[in-house]
């Protein structure tokens, strides 16, 4: 919905035009098509353009825990990256969602209207935003990936932009799964604590932040925007959001730029002709060992290196894997049965004689 309206300070009435968003289906074509004239008006007057299905990727993983603070860092300035994501339509706890919009000019926002952030904006910015125009009141949630646990008070900052009475507040929210052997469907439901948001003393161009308490159990941090109930339209605007915390030690950082592939071999399920068959270095081509079973996660392959100190710290043991090798990487909560190694098919072998060796690492508790 375009509509116009005004601000009103000691010297001017300005028309200033905002395009708020419902949730409803929106299309490009309606949005943009027919509309040149109102989205020339809001470049002029607020300098920020909204961006289509800009939220739509995002970095948010079900089921998986951030491993540092900083993976909750967000500017927006790619989308796709950050571990937040809206509450939607289908977990029943917001009516609105944020959208994306960007900075395209160097007009000053007006910072007794809109406000606590700054009023200076560099072009190429990118927020989020919230609005609408009905008496009845709407709300919005975004909310991070799961953070593991806590172990002491953690610093969340960012910058918002309210209009109209529109408001801000932190939560926190904690994942419900249905119980094993139940039918019922994993939902996120609001935790009591309700973190301070402090903004300063004259909450005019400057940032805010809230503490956030320790926890020992998983739970998210989410943004709830609320009091959108104006005619004459009312908006949160949110960007820059940094979080600063200990973490507890729940996942091992196994190299930095760690990364794996699937394990691609020449295993088809076949009958081995000689035991040499199944000698295996380094999980390429030419072995016949593959990743099998329905569960996850599957065994993987990697080439990148593991330090002596790493290996030796987590282990026990001085010796890494050298070349490629399969990895099989066990989240926190993560439950079996696991994925299985098996080799191809061997037919049949001598009563004596027979001899088996590999080599394994392992954490402490993995069997």
């Amino acid at each position: 919905t375009l509509t116009t309206y005004c601000y009103i300070d000691a010297m001017r009435c300005c028309p200033l035009l905002l395009l708020l968003l419902s949730t409803g289906a929106i299309t490009v074509e309606s949005c943009m098509a027919g509309f040149e004239a109102e989205r020339d008006r809001l470049r002029e007057h607020l300098g920020i353009e909204w961006i289509p299905h800009g939220m739509d990727k995002h970095g948010f993983l079900e089921n998986k825990h951030v491993r540092h603070d900083f993976d909750l860092n967000c500017n927006f300035t790619h989308p796709e990256l950050c571990r937040w994501k809206n509450a939607g339509g289908s977990e029943s706890m917001d009516s609105r969602d944020f959208h994306l919009f960007e900075k395209q000019d160097y007009t000053e926002w007006p910072a007794l209207q809109v406000h606590p952030g700054p009023s200076k904006i560099d072009v190429g910015d990118r927020m989020i935003l919230v609005g609408d125009r009905t008496r009845e009141e709407q709300h919005a949630l975004i909310y991070s990936a799961s953070i593991p646990c806590q172990t002491a008070t953690g610093n969340l900052t960012f910058t918002y932009w309210a209009y109209n009475n529109a408001r801000i507040e932190v939560v926190l929210l904690e994942t419900v799964k249905p119980k094993k052997g139940l039918k019922g469907k994993t939902y996120r439901r609001t935790l009591p604590e309700n973190p301070y948001v402090d903004c300063g003393t004259v909450p005019i161009n400057t940032n805010c932040h809230a503490e956030i308490p320790a926890r020992e159990t998983p739970f998210h941090i989410g943004f709830r925007a609320y009091d959108i109930s104006n005619t004459q339209g009312s908006f949160i605007i949110l960007d820059n959001i940094m979080y600063s915390a200990k973490l507890c030690k729940v996942s091992i950082d196994l190299a930095k730029d760690f990364e794996s592939k699937p394990m691609v071999t020449s295993a088809h399920g076949e009958f081995i002709h000689k035991s040499t068959d199944l000698m295996c270095v380094h999980f390429d081509l030419s072995c016949r060992w593959r990743s099998g079973g329905k569960a996850n996660p599957m065994w993987r392959r990697s080439v990148v290196g593991l330090s002596d100190d790493f290996v030796l710290q987590v282990t026990g043991t001085k010796i890494a894997p050298k070349g490629g090798y399969a990895v099989l990487y066990i989240e926190q909560d993560s439950t079996a049965p696991y994925g299985i190694l098996r080799s191809d098919a061997i037919e049949c072998q001598a009563a004596t004689g027979n001899h088996f060796t590999y080599r394994f690492w392992a954490t402490k508790d993995v069997v």
